[in-house]
């Protein structure tokens, strides 16, 4: 919302003297005929209050921030600097009502008296932030109905009652959004109509949120992080196209499903990690991952299912870890190359049957490792030409032909880690890989190594 102090041309003596109390400053000189048929903003709002324009016709008189709790009555207010809302009681909250427009930020924290943030029915514009946090007893904030512009960040974090949270539904783009350790928020309201965030949207560590939605959303220019939300069982963002940084669903214990995101074209780096209740992970229409994507610890996961139309760039590394109960790796038939595939202690894995049209695969190479019941199948990337490197070690149920027939159409640019898949035992001495930074004895100073050698002095001390 433009500031709405205006101002007659400066070639109105009268106007000049109504409005000044001595000489014009030739920069105020400058920019007052430009008044004559638009609205000031807040730079010229300052510079105006400075040679004392300090309300417009209508009533709205420029104050600082600091001077909000003593302005006159019935007059509407246009904060000229930040506006700080600090250890207040409910009854000097009166006066926020005509507040307008806040120039800088509005911080409201540390008010242990307040268990009602009321709504705030004139505010239409924030050029800074709105920060909502540490307020000990707050349990419902009612909104902010008229707010269609936030220059910054929405920062709501550290309430420890904050049940429900209402923004009121009129916000189409926002600096960043962070809803952190409100351990009793079960409800974020009033973010329909977000259509834009210019940085990170974080939605974490909140245990008692059920479901998030900001089913406008298509863009984020950031990160999109939705983490430890304990009790979380939707995340509604149907609209979302494109996540410019980071796309992690990770820690949420309750959450089913990422169907919420079933529109989503687009992410720089994925991560789907250690989401309990999930039990798959499938994309069918149009999906591109730039450099990463992982999924990993998921310990329901059956399936990850890639649609033709999934573009993984060459370089992108994939790494599926963990998941102790995924039975199979289907599809992505679309993808040419790599920088890196790691399948790896997937304890009920039985077959990866997608990548049938991988090629090459670089970076990182192949790697295929402790799968306990893996098998294969027989004809498993058929199309693999090359790799920068290549490991299938430690997957009890692999036959050694299986493996010799995928090693038989791969050129192997690297090192070439093969041993202890079905009836093997591979101890090697001298170990053939030293310096190679991996460690493969059976453990080492970091942890355990590919126990592929008996001993692997360079790599393992």
């Amino acid at each position: 919302m433009a500031s709405r102090c205006r101002c007659k041309s400066t070639h109105d003596d009268s106007a000049r003297r109504h409005h000044t109390s001595g000489p014009v400053p030739r920069a105020v000189l400058h920019i007052l005929p430009m008044l004559a048929q638009q609205t000031c903003r807040r730079a010229i709002f300052l510079t105006l209050l400075s040679s004392g324009c300090d309300e417009d016709p209508a009533g709205c008189v420029g104050v600082a921030g600091t001077a909000v709790w003593d302005a006159s009555p019935d007059r509407r207010l246009c904060v000229l600097d930040d506006l700080v809302v600090e250890g207040r009681t409910p009854g000097e909250l009166g006066v926020l009502v005509r507040v307008e427009e806040v120039a800088g930020s509005l911080v409201i924290h540390d008010n242990p008296a307040l268990k009602q943030l009321p709504a705030w029915p004139s505010l239409v514009r924030i050029g800074g932030s709105l920060s909502i946090s540490a307020n000990s007893e707050l349990g419902t904030v009612q909104g902010f109905p008229a707010l269609t512009e936030l220059g910054r960040g929405l920062y709501v974090a550290e309430n420890p009652k904050l049940a429900t949270f209402e923004l009121g539904g009129a916000l189409t783009v926002a600096g960043s959004v962070f809803f952190a350790l409100n351990p009793r928020l079960t409800r974020i309201a009033g973010l329909a109509t977000l259509e834009e965030v210019e940085h990170d949207v974080y939605i974490g560590d909140n245990a008692a949120l059920e479901v998030v939605e900001m089913l406008a959303l298509a863009e984020v220019r950031g990160d999109l992080q939705v983490a430890n939300n304990l009790s979380l069982r939707e995340a509604k963002f149907s609209s979302l196209r494109s996540v410019a940084g980071t796309w992690s669903v990770a820690h949420n214990s309750a959450l089913k499903s990422l169907t919420g995101f079933a529109a989503l074209e687009r992410a720089w780096l994925v991560s789907i990690d250690d989401n309990s209740a999930l039990t798959e992970l499938e994309w069918t229409s149009t999906f591109e991952v730039v450099t990463s994507l992982n999924i990993v610890d998921n310990e329901r996961l059956e399936r990850v299912t890639g649609g033709p139309a999934v573009h993984l760039a060459p370089t992108t590394q994939v790494t599926i870890a963990g998941n102790s109960v995924l039975e199979d790796i289907v599809g992505f038939t679309g993808v040419k190359s790599l920088d890196g595939l790691t399948i790896e202690e997937n304890a009920a894995l039985l077959a990866v049957s997608g990548w049938s049209g991988l090629a090459s695969i670089s970076g990182r190479g192949l790697s295929i490792a402790r799968n306990p019941t893996l098998t294969g199948p027989d004809g498993w990337f058929p199309d693999l030409a090359e790799a920068s490197a290549l490991a299938l070690f430690g997957n009890a149920s692999l036959e050694p032909m299986t493996v010799d027939a995928l090693l038989a159409h791969v050129a192997v640019e690297g090192a070439t880690r093969v041993g202890d898949n079905k009836g093997e035992s591979t101890i090697l001495d001298p170990c053939p890989w030293p310096r190679d930074g991996i460690c493969d004895a059976a453990s080492g100073r970091y942890g355990p190594g590919t126990a592929l050698c008996l001993l692997d002095w360079e790599d393992c001390a």
